[in-house]
């Protein structure tokens, strides 16, 4: 609602007007005699608006190596993750040895709490040199596996961990297009920027 405050004193109308907007809410003065009612209830909505992630897929992990070598060129310095498979992450050395398989193992020892890097993945996901600004702040796979046998901590957790505080996400296409991948890792792209890499591809994983 706009209400020009030099003229509120003329006419009962608006000066009821002015009355009823100091009760229910706030004026908020932009400079001049022009002054715009917000009301105070919907004011927060407007503060929390949320800014949409930046969702970049590619066909391989090769191409997310070369795509985070670009960024790492520029000054940008986004809060950024990389969403890769347990296999890419682990850091286990009884679960990459194992016979049961990398995914098969994991989720065993996930699932009753036999994993001690996974029980560390909180040293990966908030590692001070990983911070925006700091030597790391933009780093590939091969960085978040050395930081993960350095700390004994599950870079694959950790990397999940992140993915809520990041502005910028890599991943692999299905991370994308699976609704399965999407809930299990409660990727959320409403209100998001979706890039494919090499897109024309896409089109090709859906119809053949």
């Amino acid at each position: 609602v706009s209400l020009d405050v030099s003229q509120s004193s003329q006419g009962t109308s608006q000066s009821q007007q002015f009355v009823n907007a100091l009760q229910e809410g706030e004026f908020k003065n932009t400079g001049g005699t022009e002054a715009f009612y917000v009301d105070k209830k919907e004011e927060p909505k407007r503060r929390r608006a949320k800014v949409p992630k930046i969702f970049i897929a590619t066909r391989t992990h090769s191409q997310v190596t070369q795509m985070v070598g670009e960024l790492k060129r520029t000054s940008y310095t986004p809060s950024m993750v990389i969403l890769a498979s347990r296999k890419q992450y682990c850091v286990n050395s009884e679960v990459l040895n194992s016979g049961y398989g990398v995914d098969t193992h994991c989720k065993m020892l996930a699932r009753f709490h036999g994993c001690d890097a996974k029980k560390r993945f909180g040293k990966i996901a908030h590692h001070p040199s990983l911070a925006t600004g700091m030597r790391n702040h933009v780093w590939d796979i091969e960085d978040l596996v050395e930081l993960g046998i350095q700390e004994q901590a599950c870079p694959y957790f950790g990397a999940r961990d992140m993915l809520s505080r990041a502005q910028i996400v890599f991943c692999p296409y299905n991370y994308i297009l699976s609704p399965g991948i999407r809930k299990a890792v409660n990727l959320d792209l409403a209100g998001n920027i979706v890039i494919f890499d090499e897109g024309i591809y896409v089109y090709f994983l859906i119809y053949f």
